[in-house]
């Protein structure tokens, strides 16, 4: 409403106001005043990049684990984790390793299982859930699952396409959700209502 007498044209104002993502908030329900504080520190203080660009912090992050003797396996494609139901001294649960289809230079896929002391998902919850075993959690937090809203990301990117067949592509449950309009306050209702599909990065 604040932006619409200034900018008509309602491609470039969803553009233009698409930082109000951050909030993790459709704008129809966010306060005028917080992305105008957003939209005034960067003009008063100036944004700023990372060096090397997004990808540097992942690079520095590489850096650091396999400085440590850890080693990073990409294009795995972790389907499940593995869990022991009660293991000796536990009350719970627990975790102890994961499953992955491995491709790329090795063809056909291959199966590799790994084992550890500790695992972590950046996964969705819902997602990881699903993999480790929806019987490992509580009733009642699955109950309370169902009833949570979930926000849209907080980094977003829009590309312009001349070939739509990429959009054929929506599929699989990765943590990109590919969306062909910048309505935000649409896709914010089409996340909800499930009609917004994920797009495996994979491919």
């Amino acid at each position: 409403e604040m932006v619409g007498p200034f900018i008509p044209d309602g491609d470039l104002r969803s553009i233009l106001t698409s930082p109000v993502m951050y909030c993790a908030v459709p704008d129809k329900v966010l306060a005028g005043i917080m992305f105008a504080e957003m939209a005034g520190m960067w003009f008063k203080f100036g944004m700023t990049y990372p060096v090397g660009g997004s990808g540097g912090i992942a690079h520095r992050l590489a850096d650091f684990i396999e400085r440590r003797g850890g080693r990073i396996l990409l294009n795995a494609d972790v389907d499940r984790i593995l869990v022991e139901p009660k293991p000796n001294g536990w009350s719970k649960p627990r975790a102890t390793g994961v499953s992955a289809l491995v491709s790329g230079a090795v063809l056909p896929p291959t199966r590799l299982t790994y084992s550890a002391q500790a695992i972590i998902s950046d996964i969705n919850l819902p997602a990881t859930m699903r993999i480790s075993g929806m019987e490992n959690w509580p009733e009642a937090f699955q109950q309370r699952l169902e009833r949570m809203n979930f926000s849209d990301s907080v980094f977003t990117v829009s590309l312009g396409l001349t070939n739509r067949s990429v959009l054929d592509k929506i599929q699989g449950d990765a943590e990109i959700l590919l969306a062909d309009s910048l309505d935000m306050n649409e896709n914010f209702a089409r996340i909800r209502r499930g009609e917004l599909s994920f797009m495996d990065i994979n491919e």
